[in-house]
């Protein structure tokens, strides 16, 4: 969820959405993830699996910000 949050507010820093859409873009991360089964816990190392987690978070919302932008 934090990794989704920092690319979703760099992308409103960038004027790239709306503060309004963090949320969404936040809230469309997870949903996908949890969709796609990138929120299942398979390593057995914790770090490692929380590093694939966020950088398939960060990848995954920044093609939710991308959709939004193509939205607006």
């Amino acid at each position: 969820m934090n990794a989704a949050n920092e690319v979703a507010v760099a992308a409103f820093l960038d004027n790239r959405i709306g503060f309004l859409d963090i949320a969404g873009a936040v809230a469309g991360t997870l949903e996908r993830m949890n969709s796609l089964g990138d929120l299942s816990v398979a390593e057995s190392d914790a770090v490692e699996t929380a590093l694939m987690i966020d950088g398939s978070a960060r990848r995954i919302a920044a093609e939710v910000v991308a959709q939004k932008r193509l939205r607006a």
